[in-house]
């Protein structure tokens, strides 16, 4: 008889959320957004940089498609935005992230972690940011009269999802009326606290990179 394997349940999520200061640990992912330009529609990707401990949008670039270079851009744009890159890098585990030219190209001040697999809790602030979007601008259309429509779609969308970008980091809180931006701008977190919060990323990145082998393992032949 066939045997039927069940996955095993996921792990408890309660009392297990870790949010680090502002400016420690930094994710990355992809959008696609479409632009219909001249009857003709295109769909290119955003990939914005999204700080965890503040929720603030960092970085942003728009490209054809998802790619390590998207992070890479992005990332740089965060640095030129905030002055400094982060500790850590959480994206998931598509190809591109796992391109061992990221992990090179950012460290060593950075180090590039894996989120949980089908664990969308892992990158809940760029995944909610993601849902907003969705939100409150909807679809992105632009009517655009140029002999290179698709160069003219790429810009479109930079110049919307920057605007985004823009508006979330100084969209007040309802909790305390405080923005992503004024987090991040007034953060000041001490050497122990950044100690500790690295301290804590290192054996969540081990465990889950651990499970990675170990699942790779079992399925190895």
């Amino acid at each position: 008889r066939k045997l039927l394997r069940r996955p095993p349940p996921p792990p408890p999520a309660r009392g297990s959320t870790f949010r680090p200061p502002p400016g420690v640990q930094w994710t990355s992912d992809g959008k696609q957004v479409d632009v219909v330009v001249d009857d003709e529609t295109f769909r290119v990707t955003w990939q914005p940089t999204v700080d965890v401990g503040s929720a603030a949008t960092v970085g942003s670039v728009v490209r054809p498609e998802e790619t390590t270079e998207g992070v890479r851009t992005s990332f740089a744009d965060g640095i030129k935005t905030t002055g400094a890159p982060s500790d850590f890098l959480l994206v998931d585990n598509k190809a591109c992230n796992k391109s061992p030219a990221l992990a090179e190209d950012l460290a060593p001040d950075t180090v590039v972690m894996h989120s949980t697999p089908g664990r969308g809790q892992n990158k809940a602030v760029i995944e909610g940011q993601f849902g907003l979007f969705a939100q409150r601008l909807g679809s992105v259309i632009a009517t655009v009269d140029s002999s290179t429509p698709q160069r003219i779609a790429f810009c479109v969308a930079d110049a919307v999802t920057r605007a985004y970008a823009q508006g979330r980091n100084h969209h007040p809180r309802q909790s305390d009326g405080r923005s992503p931006y004024d987090l991040y701008r007034d953060a000041n977190p001490t050497p122990e606290e950044i100690a500790a919060a690295t301290e804590r990323l290192l054996a969540i990145k081990h465990r889950i990179d651990s499970r990675e082998a170990r699942e790779q393992a079992r399925l190895d032949p």
